[in-house]
């Protein structure tokens, strides 16, 4: 009886660790790498100014040891520095041979009527309708 309780209590403290790693390994950073206020000029009459970040997500695991990478995701909202409500996409950065936080704020960002507009330096264009990101969605 005495070993078994010991192999229950050494799989329990095993579990208990696996899954605190785990979510340790999985967590997202939710880092902001860089921000664009909405221009002056553009109005769309619902809680504006709005903000498009570049959020630093979670880590691909599919690249096991040495190459961990990082998910980043756009992301347009009402507050700055934050991701709560708004319109998040998952985007793939091409740097080549440049670090990817410079990259990253190397780009470019276009408000319009219409919705906006993010410029990567490598020539990669991604557009977001208005429609995605007013009113807190």
């Amino acid at each position: 009886m005495g070993r078994t309780l010991k192999i229950l209590l050494l799989i329990l403290t095993f579990l208990g660790f696996a899954l605190v790693l785990n979510f340790a390994l999985h967590r997202t950073s939710n880092r902001v790498i860089a921000e664009w206020k909405q221009v002056a000029s553009v109005q769309y009459k619902s809680a504006d100014p709005y903000y498009l970040s570049v959020v630093e997500g979670n880590i691909d695991w599919s690249f096991f040891l040495p190459g961990w990478e990082r998910h980043y995701f756009i992301f347009v909202g009402r507050e700055s520095g934050s991701t709560g409500y708004g319109h998040y996409i998952e985007f793939s950065f091409h740097p080549g041979y440049e670090d990817l936080e410079s990259h990253i704020k190397r780009s470019t960002v276009e408000w319009s009527d219409g919705g906006v507009t993010f410029n990567e330096p490598s020539g990669h264009v991604l557009f977001i309708p208005k429609q995605m990101f007013i009113g807190g969605r």
